[in-house]
């Protein structure tokens, strides 16, 4: 049975995405792994229905993601998480070109003190959770649940969050490298290295004309990550680049 938030296909991705400039890595292909033996992971992406702020299609979104190189693409939606029969569907519909990239489902909680990526099966949540000054406990309830966090794009003008406060709230990873993104700069970097956090990539896409940044913001992580559970696990341990 399809899924009841339809992937919403209407022609192929040649069609759809010839006027992207697709910067593909001289080391990319199906199944390939970069000279260290490190896996490639895309971990902050919207698409159509699931986040009402998107307009990618996230079959696109998939075959973009394979042309750049990444073996994951975490889709981190605002309203709506993938079931694993509706990632099984997305898969299929993007056929053979796709077939290197496994797409995962996560999300973006957007909170009044921070937004957070979650990569893992969202559990119940009070909504008590939810309201400003419970960041920490939230992020207690989603370690609880065995999902990993990120705090997504703390150096936006409207959050300029202190690694300090992130490692407060006890994230496992900032995002640091984000297309679309204010970046830390030197003092930030050397403020997330005093205060233990790892740093990850995303490029928060959300449009088409987006896709043409993912293969910038690749999140590294060990050769050893084979499935979500593990993404998960290397996330957890601060074992990302």
């Amino acid at each position: 049975m399809s899924d009841p938030l339809r992937l919403g296909r209407q022609s192929s991705w040649g069609e759809r995405a010839g006027h992207l400039k697709v910067i593909v890595p001289a080391q990319g292909g199906p199944g390939a792994r970069i000279e260290d033996g490190r896996v490639r992971v895309c971990l902050h992406l919207h698409t159509r229905p699931r986040s009402s702020d998107a307009s990618l299609d996230p079959v696109d979104a998939l075959c973009m993601a394979a042309a750049a190189g990444a073996d994951f693409l975490v889709l981190t939606e605002h309203d709506a998480s993938w079931t694993p029969a509706a990632l099984a569907e997305l898969r299929a519909a993007a056929g053979p070109e796709a077939a290197r990239t496994v797409p995962l489902g996560g999300r973006e909680l957007c909170l009044p003190d921070a937004h957070l990526l979650v990569v893992g099966a969202l559990p119940p949540l009070a909504p008590e959770l939810m309201g400003p000054g419970q960041t920490r406990a939230l992020v207690e309830a989603l370690h609880r649940a065995g999902c990993a966090v990120v705090l997504a794009h703390p150096w936006d003008v409207r959050w300029q969050i202190p690694p300090r406060m992130a490692k407060e709230w006890g994230v496992d990873a900032v995002e640091v490298v984000g297309a679309r993104h204010r970046e830390p700069g030197d003092a930030g970097l050397a403020a997330m290295r005093a205060a233990g956090l790892p740093g990850v990539a995303g490029v928060d896409a959300h449009h088409p004309e987006h896709l043409g940044l993912i293969p910038a913001c690749l999140t590294l992580v060990p050769g050893w990550v084979r499935d979500e559970a593990g993404l998960i696990r290397a996330i957890r341990r601060g074992e990302v680049a």
